[in-house]
C-alpha cells in the first residue's frame, strides 16, 4: 500500500515538474510574435460584439461553408461579393477564440469555421480585380489563422497547410511594391512566416513591412513634406496615406518585444500623423480632396471616427510630452468634443504635392492643384469616374468637417468649388488612371502659420482650352483668392 502511495506521490511531482518546466519554457520568436497579434486582437476588437456577428453569420452558413447570399461565380471588379466570406469568417474566429467573448470555444463555431475555411479553399473564388486574391483575403485568412493557435482548439494541420502553400502560390513579392501595397503584402507573409516557422522569410518580411517608413521623394510613400504619394507622384493622405499608419501600428505591436522590434521608428510616424494625417481631419471627417479616388466614389470614405484609436495607440507609443495632444485629437475626432477642441493655427504648403492646408480653430482650408511634377486625381476600377477637375484648384472649407459628407452623387462634376472650367456636354475621363499635369508653375510658400499659394493653369485638351492664373493668401480671419489671365476659347 506504501509503495502504490509513493508512486502516486512520485507520480504527481513528474506531473507538477513537467508543467513548471512548460510554464516556464521560452517562447520562440513564432510564438512570441503570435502571442503578440493574439493580445493585441483582444484588446482592439469588442469581442461580446463579434460574438453576436458570429453566431449570426454561423446560422446563415450552409452545410458546405458557402454562404447563400455570395455568388461565388462573381468576378466583378468592386464590390466583389464573395470578399464578406472571409469577413465573415474572421468574425467567427473572433467569437471562438477571444477569451471575452461568450461564446469563447464554441464547438459549434469551431465546426463552421473548419467547414467555412474548406469551401472557400476548394471553391478559389476569383476576382478581375487582383487585390482581392493578393492582398484582400490572404490577409483576413492570415490574421484568423494565427488567433486560432492561440484559440481552445487549434485548427487541423491539413486546413492551416492548405492556406499556407495557397497564400505563397498567389503572394506578390513585396521588392515590386512601394508604399503601403509593400506593407500589406510584407504583413500577408509575416503571417505565412509565423505560422511555418520560417526564420528567413520572418526576417525578409519584416525588412520590407519597415522600408517605408522612411521618407522618400522619388518613390510612393511618405513624403520629406509629410504628404503621401501613391500610384505614382499622386497626392494621397487620406486613403493609402492613412493606411500606412495602420499598418505601422499593427507591427509596431505585433514584434514589440521581440528582436525584431524597432521602437526609433515610432518617433518618425509620430512626426507623419502630426504633419501629414491630422491636417486633413476637421473633426471627425477627412477633407474630400486630400486622397485619391475613394474619397468621392465610396459613401461613407471621408467618415474616420476609427482615426480616433490610431490617435490613442500612438499616445501609448510616441513621447509623453506629446500624449496630451494626441488623445485631445482622439476626443475631437471620436466626436466627444467638437471639431475646434485644441485645433492650433497652422499652415503648411506640401511642395512635393501641390497642396496648401490651412487650419484655424474655426475652420480649416484646403486647395489642390497639379504640375508637371505631381499627377491628377485618379480614377480605375469604376471609381471617380467624373473626377477630372479635382486637382485642378479645388477649394474645401470645413467647419465642423461634414460639409460634404455623402454629397458627391448629388454634385455637379464641372463646378467643383475653387476651379475655373468650361460647363462641358460630358466630363472628360482621361484613358489612363494616373495623369501628370501640364504646367510647371505651380507652387506656395508659408512660414509654419500663413502662406499663399499659386497656380498656372493650362488645359487644351478635351477642346477645354482654359487658361487662368490663380493664387490663395491664406490669413486668420479671410483666405483671399485672386485670378488674372483668365481666358478661354471654348463657347462654354
Amino acid at each position: 500500500m506504501k509503495k502504490k502511495h509513493s508512486i502516486r506521490l512520485l507520480t504527481a511531482a513528474c506531473i507538477a515538474l513537467c508543467l513548471c518546466a512548460c510554464a516556464s519554457k521560452p517562447k520562440t520568436v513564432y510564438e512570441q510574435i503570435i502571442q503578440n497579434i493574439y493580445d493585441r486582437t483582444c484588446l482592439d476588437v469588442n469581442a461580446e460584439e463579434q460574438a453576436h456577428n458570429g453566431a449570426a453569420f454561423l446560422a446563415q452558413m450552409n452545410a458546405d461553408g458557402s454562404f447563400p447570399d455570395f455568388d461565388y461565380a462573381d468576378h466583378r471588379q468592386s464590390p466583389w461579393p464573395p470578399s464578406g466570406h472571409p469577413a465573415r469568417l474572421l468574425d467567427i474566429v473572433f467569437a471562438y477564440a477571444l477569451p471575452q467573448s461568450p461564446l469563447y470555444g464554441d464547438a459549434k463555431l469551431y465546426d463552421g469555421i473548419c467547414r467555412g475555411l474548406t469551401f472557400w479553399h476548394q471553391a478559389d473564388p476569383r476576382s478581375a480585380n487582383r487585390w482581392h486574391q493578393i492582398c484582400g483575403w490572404p490577409q483576413s485568412m492570415g490574421w484568423a489563422m494565427c488567433l486560432m493557435r492561440m484559440a481552445p482548439k487549434q485548427l487541423p494541420k491539413e486546413i492551416e497547410n492548405n492556406y499556407t502553400t495557397r497564400i505563397m502560390d498567389i503572394a506578390m513579392n513585396p521588392v515590386d511594391f512601394t508604399g503601403v501595397n509593400k506593407q500589406d503584402m510584407a504583413l500577408i507573409r509575416l503571417y505565412v512566416a509565423l505560422l511555418t516557422e520560417d526564420e528567413k522569410e520572418l526576417a525578409f518580411a519584416v525588412n520590407e513591412l519597415y522600408q517605408p517608413l522612411a521618407c522618400t521623394s522619388d518613390d510612393e510613400g511618405v513624403q520629406f513634406d509629410y504628404s503621401y504619394h501613391m500610384h505614382s507622384r499622386q497626392l494621397y493622405l487620406a486613403g493609402y496615406g492613412s493606411g500606412a499608419l495602420t499598418a505601422f501600428f499593427k507591427f509596431a505591436y505585433y514584434l514589440k518585444g521581440t528582436p525584431y522590434e524597432h521602437p526609433e521608428h515610432t518617433e518618425a510616424m509620430g512626426e507623419y500623423l502630426r504633419q501629414g494625417i491630422l491636417p486633413i481631419v476637421r473633426g471627425s471627417y477627412t477633407l474630400p480632396n486630400s486622397g485619391g479616388r475613394g474619397q468621392f466614389a465610396r459613401p461613407g470614405a471621408l467618415s474616420v471616427k476609427g482615426f480616433a484609436a490610431m490617435m490613442e495607440k500612438m499616445a501609448e507609443l510616441d513621447s509623453p510630452d506629446r500624449k496630451e495632444s494626441y488623445l485631445n485629437a482622439a476626443e475631437r475626432i471620436s466626436g466627444r468634443q467638437s471639431a475646434d477642441f485644441d485645433v492650433q493655427p497652422w499652415h503648411r504648403h506640401y511642395w512635393m504635392s501641390d497642396y496648401t492646408l490651412h487650419q484655424r480653430p474655426s475652420y480649416t482650408f484646403a486647395v489642390r492643384t497639379n504640375s508637371t511634377r505631381t499627377c491628377r486625381c485618379e480614377h480605375g476600377n469604376l471609381e471617380n469616374l467624373k473626377g477630372f477637375f479635382v486637382a485642378d484648384g479645388s477649394t474645401f472649407v470645413a467647419v465642423d468637417g461634414m460639409e460634404y459628407f455623402n454629397v458627391f452623387p448629388t454634385w455637379n462634376w464641372q463646378h467643383i468649388p475653387g476651379t475655373t472650367v468650361p460647363c462641358l456636354p460630358e466630363v472628360p475621363l482621361d484613358k489612363e488612371w494616373v495623369v501628370h499635369g501640364l504646367c510647371d508653375f505651380t507652387g506656395g510658400v508659408d512660414d509654419g502659420r500663413y502662406g499663399c499659394m499659386t497656380f498656372h493653369y493650362d488645359e487644351n485638351r478635351f477642346n477645354i482650352d482654359t487658361h487662368a492664373r490663380k493664387s490663395w493668401f491664406c490669413f486668420d480671419n479671410e483666405v483671399v483668392c485672386l485670378g488674372n489671365c483668365v481666358s478661354s476659347t471654348n463657347p462654354n
